[in-house]
């Protein structure tokens, strides 16, 4: 009796384990039919149909680099869950995915982008039956991209009405800004919006809200918040909170810029860098917000650093985008030179140090520590004849390291000129 009761056991565990596997497979699979794949025969209605529409530019490997083979392989499952989940919600969010590197479809990255996409993969969020388009700047695995798609769908700056809409919206971890108005109108309001929308857009990882009642923002026991309009910056960190009465577009977001960076050396500097690549052994190398020291700053060599902004508006300057890693080829074998890319989007940079003028901003850093910015024709030949004209050989450097955040956790640059 017991030895036929332990079999049982055993066949109803052991078909626990295979209905359990059943299931898994099937959520598996499950994922992979809310990525709408899209080509040149369906792209337009596609853009047509959804006002909304997340879109993936991959290419197979056999058409990729290592590196950015392994980038694409990476991404494929966190996107396919992250459609899965989007399809769920009660305004559904579309995924899809295009096959870029296929000569036929080219043509769209040439429409969209007016120039043929190279790098891969690349999240574009097309609106208004693709009249606008944005680059997608945010996290890539699966709960990161729901969270920050269901963000950047909805407006830019959300109202604040209640006590209990601020406690539960405003996040004591994150940055948040609060625009306190009499009313949700006219320039400032305006100018509030917008650069709630840039900031969305180019960072994503900011919270904007505006309300028409100082009380009902966090950290104002001393009511210091008695004239309107004025703007509130949160923080987790120093003094906790940074206020400003200026509107103006660029002044605002210097001040988000500025109080978003802690002064306490107790903390680590509150800005955002993709990881470091585990390899970078491609001729165009990989930089990062936190490799920007060790790979150009501090580097030994001559480094000409593109520093890619994607979600600008300019076009003239997306001519370099091929002759990037055209260069990196020319002078691959080349022990004084690297050519390397950082995307601005993902990735802060102490912008004392650099002006970015345009989609793609060039510098080079030369091996005697000296930063110079590129403003010649955006012609290959000129850009070498720059490099060459500047480099300096190996063994005429003697430049210091050149500190990128002091120990107090503030920007701060030094190098030789």
């Amino acid at each position: 009796m017991v030895r036929r009761l332990c079999c049982r056991s055993e066949e109803l565990f052991a078909g626990i384990i295979l209905l359990t596997s059943f299931i898994n497979a099937a959520y598996l699979q499950i994922p992979g039919e809310y990525v709408l794949t899209l080509d040149h025969s369906n792209f337009t209605q596609a853009v047509s149909d959804h006002n909304f529409l997340v879109l993936q530019f991959y290419a197979p490997c056999e058409n990729l680099t290592k590196l950015l083979c392994k980038f694409v392989e990476e991404l494929e499952p966190e996107y396919e869950k992250a459609a899965w989940v989007l399809s769920t919600h009660e305004s559904p969010i579309v995924m899809a995915k295009i096959d870029g590197s296929a000569q036929e479809n080219k043509e769209i990255s040439r429409e969209i982008f007016k120039f043929e996409m190279i790098s891969y993969p690349t999240i574009v969020i097309l609106q208004n039956g693709g009249r606008d388009f944005h680059y997608y700047a945010g996290p890539r695995d699966a709960d990161g991209l729901v969270t920050t798609l269901e963000r950047l769908i909805s407006p830019p700056s959300i109202e604040i009405k209640t006590a209990s809409e601020a406690l539960t919206l405003i996040d004591d971890e994150k940055i948040s800004i609060v625009g306190i108005f009499p009313t949700f109108s006219g320039e400032e309001f305006e100018n509030f919006t917008a650069i709630a929308n840039q900031v969305l857009w180019d960072y994503w990882d900011y919270d904007f809200f505006h309300t028409s009642d100082a009380s009902l923002i966090p950290r104002d026991e001393s009511s210091s918040l008695t004239t309107k309009p004025a703007l509130r910056l949160l923080k987790p960190f120093d003094e906790l909170f940074v206020d400003s009465q200026n509107f103006h577009v660029r002044d605002m977001e210097n001040f988000i810029i500025e109080a978003s960076i802690p002064l306490e050396g107790k903390l680590k500097p509150f800005y955002k860098s993709q990881p470091i690549p585990e390899t970078n052994d491609e001729p165009l190398k990989v930089v990062v917000g936190d490799s920007l020291q060790d790979m150009v700053l501090n580097s030994k060599k001559n480094v000409l650093l593109d520093i890619d902004y994607p979600s600008c508006s300019g076009i003239g300057f997306r001519k370099f985008a091929p002759f990037i890693p055209e260069l990196a080829v020319l002078y691959e074998n080349d022990d004084d030179i690297v050519i390397a890319r950082l995307d601005i989007t993902t990735n802060d940079i102490p912008r004392e140090m650099f002006d970015i003028m345009d989609c793609h901003t060039l510098y080079l850093k030369a091996a005697n520590g000296a930063l110079l910015s590129y403003n010649g024709d955006q012609t290959k030949e000129d850009i070498i004849k720059f490099i060459n004209k500047n480099r300096q050989s190996l063994n005429e450097n003697s430049m210091p390291d050149i500190p990128l955040m002091t120990d107090t956790g503030s920007p701060h640059a030094r190098f030789m000129s």
